[in-house]
């Protein structure tokens, strides 16, 4: 668990963080200790674990080649996967727990 407002999402990349550091300045915000005591102020930063008790899904296995007829897309392969066991979001409060 990290404060909240210190890590942000990658903007291009929703399931990857980086430090919330000021453009100008290159601070990264620091809470103060009255506002750490809140529940609110925290939020998961490690990956939450799948259903396959890993962080990440695995890549789909391509079918044996008995079958000629059978179509196989990859990309689609993956979709079905990741919708059987959703990755949850990064900095999700502790509060949604």
């Amino acid at each position: 668990m990290v404060p909240a407002g210190v890590w942000r999402l990658v903007e291009d990349d929703d399931r990857n963080i980086e430090e919330n550091a000021n453009a100008e300045t290159g601070e990264v915000p620091q809470p103060s200790t009255k506002e750490m005591a809140n529940l609110s102020m925290w939020v998961h930063a490690n990956p939450s674990i799948l259903k396959n008790n890993r962080t990440l899904h695995l890549e789909p296995e391509e079918p044996a080649e008995d079958d000629p007829n059978q179509d196989f897309d990859p990309e689609e392969a993956k979709k079905q996967i990741e919708l059987a066991d959703p990755f949850e979001p990064r900095l999700k409060p502790i509060t949604q727990d």
